[in-house]
C-alpha cells in the first residue's frame, strides 16, 4: 500500500505546482492588458493635450484674421457704393468674392479650434444625411469609383444637420482623393451606418460608454504607415498637391465630431487601404425642423448706436455706412470707454454693437455691466471666433466676422424693430 501512496503524492505535487503555473500565467496576462489599457490611454490623452494646443493657436489666428477681414470688407463695400470705372467695379466685386471665401476657410479652422462650442443641435436622422451625401458622390465622383453603402435606416444622433453632411462628405472626398493615387481595378468607398453599444472604450484619454451611432467610411486605396496617421487631423496637413487641397477637410471633420461629443478613429495599411470610423451620441427619437427665419432688407433708421470695438478700420467702416443709413452713432476702443458713454449717453442710446474680444476689459464682462446698469438694454455680440447667442447671457443677437456691413445693418434693424 505504501508504494501506491508515493506516486499519489508525486501526482498532486506536480498538480499543485502546474496550478500555480496557471496562477501565475493569468496573472501575467491580466498585467499585459492592464498595462496595454494603460499605454492607450495615455497616448489619447497625449493626442488630446496636442489637438487642444493646436486647437487655442488656431482659434488665436482666426480671431486676429476675421478682424482683417472685416476690415477689408466694410472698406471694399464702401468703396462699391462709389461711381466706379467698370473695371474698377468688377476688381472690387473679385476682392469681396476673395475675402468671403477666406472667410469660409476660416470657419472650417474655427470648427476645429473651439472643442466646447454650443451649436443649434438636434436629433437627426444620420442615415438621411448619408444617404443624400453618397446620392451626391454618385453624381460627382468618377464613375470608375464604386461607392458601396450599406446604411440601415433611421439612425438618429444628437446634432447639426449642416455639419453632419460636411462630415461624410468631407470622409468621402478624402477616400476619392486616395483611391486617384493608385492603380486598381476595383477602386471602391465603402460606407457603413449602424446603431452600436459602447462597453468600454478610450477617447480623447478618457473612458467613454453607450449607445452611439457608428459611421465607418473606408477605401481600398494606398493606405498610411503610422507616421502619417499621427498627423493626418493636423491642420494644412496634407498629403496632395498645393491645388487639391488646403488640409483642413480632417482637422474639420476632427473639430465637428468633438462638438458632437463623439470621436474618430482611423485604421490604416499601406497597400491595403484606410477606414474612418466616426462615433456620434445616439438619440432615440427625431426633432422636427425648425422653421426658416427671415431676414429684413438693410433699411436705415434714426436711433443711436453705440459701437464699442477696438479695431480702428472696423469701427471707421461700421459708423460710417450706419450714420449714411441715417443712424446716430457714438464710438469706443474698449469696455471702460464703452461704459462711461453709456452712464453718459443711456437715455439716447437703443443699441450697443460690442465686440466680444477687447483689450482690458472683455466683451462678454462689459456685456453683464450693461445689462446691470439696464436689463433691458439692446446688444449685439460682433465676433470673430465660432460663437452662439446663447453663450452671452442677455445679448440679443449674434454676428460672426466678417460680415457683409448690408447683413450687419439689417441685423440691427431687425433687433431694433423687435417688441418686447
Amino acid at each position: 500500500m505504501a508504494e501506491e501512496v508515493e506516486p499519489n503524492a508525486k501526482l498532486m505535487s506536480e498538480l499543485s505546482e502546474l496550478r500555480q503555473r496557471l496562477e501565475g500565467l493569468e496573472w501575467l496576462h491580466e498585467s499585459h492588458l492592464e498595462l496595454e489599457q494603460q499605454f492607450e490611454e495615455g497616448q489619447a490623452r497625449q493626442q488630446a493635450i496636442k489637438m487642444e494646443a493646436l486647437g487655442e493657436l488656431t482659434a488665436g489666428i482666426a480671431h486676429n484674421f476675421n478682424n482683417l477681414l472685416q476690415a477689408m470688407v466694410g472698406n471694399l463695400e464702401m468703396a462699391q457704393s462709389q461711381e466706379l470705372p467698370a473695371i474698377a467695379d468688377d476688381g472690387v466685386k473679385q476682392a469681396l468674392e476673395m475675402t468671403r471665401r477666406a472667410g469660409e476657410l476660416i470657419a472650417q479652422l474655427l470648427l476645429f479650434a473651439r472643442p466646447n462650442s454650443r451649436r443649434s443641435q438636434r436629433a437627426i436622422d444620420v442615415a438621411k444625411v448619408t444617404d443624400d451625401v453618397v446620392s451626391i458622390c454618385n453624381r460627382t465622383f468618377d464613375r470608375r469609383i464604386g461607392v458601396v453603402a450599406d446604411i440601415r435606416p433611421r439612425q438618429f444622433a444628437i446634432g447639426d444637420s449642416m455639419q453632419l453632411e460636411q462630415i461624410v462628405l468631407n470622409l468621402c472626398i478624402n477616400a476619392r482623393d486616395a483611391l486617384d493615387e493608385v492603380e486598381r481595378s476595383d477602386p471602391t468607398i465603402r460606407i457603413d451606418l449602424e446603431t452600436v453599444d459602447v462597453d468600454r472604450h478610450t477617447a480623447r484619454g478618457k473612458p467613454v460608454g453607450g449607445r452611439y451611432v457608428r459611421l465607418r467610411i473606408s477605401d481600398n486605396g494606398p493606405g498610411m504607415d503610422q507616421e502619417m496617421q499621427a498627423k493626418i487631423f493636423d491642420p494644412f496637413f496634407t498629403t496632395k498637391e498645393i491645388d487639391r487641397g488646403t488640409g483642413l477637410g480632417l482637422s474639420t471633420v476632427f473639430g465637428i465630431v468633438r462638438d458632437h461629443g463623439g470621436w474618430i478613429e482611423c485604421d490604416s495599411e499601406l497597400d491595403v487601404g484606410t477606414r474612418f470610423s466616426v462615433y456620434l451620441p445616439a438619440a432615440s427619437t427625431p426633432d422636427e425642423e425648425p422653421s426658416p427665419v427671415s431676414r429684413v432688407s438693410a433699411a436705415g433708421g434714426s436711433e443711436t448706436v453705440l459701437i464699442i470695438e477696438d479695431e480702428e478700420m472696423i469701427r471707421y467702416t461700421a459708423q460710417h455706412l450706419l450714420e449714411a443709413k441715417g443712424y446716430t452713432t457714438l464710438v469706443a476702443v474698449d469696455g471702460q470707454q464703452g461704459l462711461e458713454l453709456f452712464d453718459r449717453e443711456r437715455q439716447y442710446i437703443d443699441l450697443v454693437l460690442l465686440d466680444q474680444s477687447l483689450p482690458g476689459m472683455s466683451g462678454r464682462q462689459v456685456l453683464q455691466q450693461l445689462k446691470e446698469r439696464n436689463s433691458k438694454a439692446r446688444i449685439i455680440i460682433f465676433t470673430g471666433v465660432a460663437s452662439d447667442v446663447r453663450e452671452f447671457d442677455g445679448a440679443d443677437e449674434l454676428v460672426h466676422k466678417p460680415v457683409s456691413m448690408m447683413s450687419l445693418v439689417s441685423t440691427i434693424r431687425e433687433v431694433l424693430d423687435r417688441s418686447g
